[in-house]
């Protein structure tokens, strides 16, 4: 009886314990988010933003749609994004700032004069 006592007991602390998880501070953030990009170029772009705070993604130029960039960068626990994409020696470089289900920003080409802004909605 004792035994039971003491399983039952450690049970429900460990329901206690995994109940009390901390939750993401990028908990607004996370998820699959979309948008265009105008400016010296145009395209589209999606990311997923983890429990963590990084950011993984992609770009597709319009003019160049057969060339998908690829990148990964971080958003801060105020919403502050900076992500590179790159591929074959092009690198762009997205910041901006996520606001409830928006984000937005500018984009510049490293090395290069091209640049314009982004915008996107949470999916």
């Amino acid at each position: 009886m004792k035994f039971n006592k003491i399983i039952l007991t450690l049970f429900a602390v460990s329901m206690i314990l995994i109940s009390c998880k901390k939750e993401s501070e990028y908990k607004d953030y996370e998820g699959n988010w979309s948008g265009t990009y105008t400016g010296d170029d145009t395209g589209t772009w999606n990311v997923n933003i983890d429990d963590e705070g990084k950011v993984t993604g992609s770009a597709v130029s319009d003019s160049l749609p057969f060339f998908t960039l690829t990148g990964e960068g971080e958003i801060s626990k105020d919403g502050e994004l900076n992500t590179t994409i790159s591929n074959f020696g092009i690198s762009i470089v997205f910041k901006g700032q996520a606001k409830d289900n928006s984000i937005s920003g500018t984009w510049s080409y490293v090395g290069q004069d091209f640049s314009g802004t982004w915008s996107g909605k949470k999916n």
